[in-house]
């Protein structure tokens, strides 16, 4: 396995645990999240601060999450992690893969790109 396959297993597992400080740790300062879609989390977030309140949206907004990692992989300055997703709420779930692909440097991330299989159910449960 790739160094960076298994720092980026440790980083989901890190938020699996709920960890957000380490989680949140992994990323640079300045690092770049593009969600796509067009709900209340999709566009670009700059910085971590921006991230965080991506993140918190979408928290607010699944209701019980789970994940199952399918596949980590990673080369020297590229990851990709991939996720079965289950969301659900009194008025409505998700069910469906998510992808994040990241640029690593310097031991973290700088830029990552979210993106859901069917993007435009996922955008209709976030809203």
């Amino acid at each position: 396995m790739h160094p960076n396959a298994a720092w980026l297993t440790e980083l989901d597992d890190r938020f699996d645990a709920g960890d957000m400080e380490g989680y949140f740790a992994s990323f640079a300062d300045d690092v770049v999240v593009h969600v796509a879609g067009k709900s209340s989390i999709g566009g670009l977030a700059r910085g971590k601060v921006a991230m965080a309140q991506v993140f918190t949206r979408f928290n607010e907004r699944s209701g019980e999450m789970r994940f199952q990692r399918h596949a980590v992989l990673a080369d020297d300055s590229h990851g990709v992690l991939l996720w079965r997703v289950s969301l659900a709420r009194e008025d409505a779930s998700f069910e469906g893969t998510e992808t994040m692909v990241v640029h690593i440097s310097g031991g973290v991330v700088t830029e990552a790109w979210i993106d859901f299989e069917d993007r435009y159910e996922f955008d209709e449960f976030i809203a």
